[in-house]
Formats: C-alpha cells, sequence, structure tokens
C-alpha cells in the first residue's frame, strides 16, 4: 500500500512534523523498521522494492495529499526517493494508529484508500502481465495526466527519468 490520498487535514496533522528532502534523497529503506507515516505536501516520491535478483521495480509515483509508508510489516517491504524538492508530515505511527481506533469515520476513509490502492496493483499486475509496450507507455501517459494535472500552458511535467519509467513499466 504505498499511496492513500483524501484522509481529512485534522487527523493527518495530528502529531505531525514537517520534514523536507532533497531530489535523490530518500525517505525510507526497503527493510528499515517502520516508525511512522508520511504525507505528502509538496513533490514527487517514488515507492519502490529492490527484487532479489537485483533489479528495481517501481510500485508508485506518490504526490501531494498522498500517503506513503502506510503499512502493517515490521519492516518497509519498499523504499520512498524524493524525484523533486519534497516536503511531507511526517506522522508517528502511534498517533496514526489512534486515530484510527478512535475515528470511525477516518477509519472509513482509510479503508476506502486501501481498496483504492489495491485496485491500482491489481491494474498494474494486469499491465504490466497482459500489454505490450506501447499499451504500457500510452497508459502511462494517460496515468500521468490525470494525476499530475498539466500546467497553464497546457504540459504535464514528468518529473521521472526514463530509467524510472522503464523500472515502472517493467
Amino acid at each position: 500500500m504505498a499511496r492513500f490520498a483524501a484522509v481529512p487535514e485534522a487527523h493527518a496533522s495530528l502529531a505531525s512534523a514537517r520534514q523536507v528532502y532533497a531530489p535523490g534523497t530518500h525517505l525510507f529503506h526497503q527493510g528499515d523498521i517502520e516508525r511512522g507515516i508520511h504525507k505528502i505536501v509538496s513533490g514527487t516520491v517514488t515507492v519502490y522494492r529492490v527484487t532479489a535478483d537485483g533489479h528495481r521495480q517501481i510500485e508508485a509515483f506518490s504526490g501531494p495529499g498522498e500517503y506513503v509508508s502506510l503499512c502493517l510489516c515490521a519492516t518497509s517491504p519498499t523504499s520512498a526517493e524524493a524525484l523533486s524538492r519534497v516536503e511531507t508530515n511526517y506522522v508517528s505511527r502511534e498517533a496514526f494508529e489512534r486515530c484510527l481506533l478512535q475515528d470511525a469515520q477516518f477509519r472509513q476513509t482509510v479503508f476506502r484508500e486501501i481498496d483504492k490502492a489495491s485496485a491500482d496493483a491489481r491494474r498494474q499486475a494486469t499491465l504490466l502481465a497482459c500489454r505490450c509496450a506501447k499499451e504500457r507507455v500510452a497508459d502511462f501517459v494517460l496515468f500521468l495526466d490525470s494525476r499530475f494535472a498539466p500546467k497553464a500552458d497546457g504540459y504535464t511535467p514528468i518529473r521521472m527519468s526514463r530509467c524510472d519509467i522503464a523500472d515502472h513499466l517493467g
């Protein structure tokens, strides 16, 4: 579960600390002991895992309003790297879990986002397994356009490198 949007701001800022990351800096690494959750305020983050054979597989590109590192594992199954200057609100796992227990609306919103992330993962698996390279690229361009809204000049900024795109599209 790499990304979670639309969680109410009142809860997201609960006991949070603002953190800033330069491009190329990791928010966390695969195998790190999970300590908290990052909500992206600005910038773009790539969430990836390194496979047993040493290849990098990008699972998600996350942007403002989305959560990264929301996982129940004892250690992080993924790494997260800033593709641009990134600001996050870092929330301790304890504060986040306390809010989940105390607020049914917040809990329901998080479950909806988990369901959305699961659907995104299924879509990505189907894309990788059943589509040719041209279809994968076309789907990715549509994803960028829908996710990272075009600027006033009509262009959608692409923060990731060709290598990042290839690691995402397989």
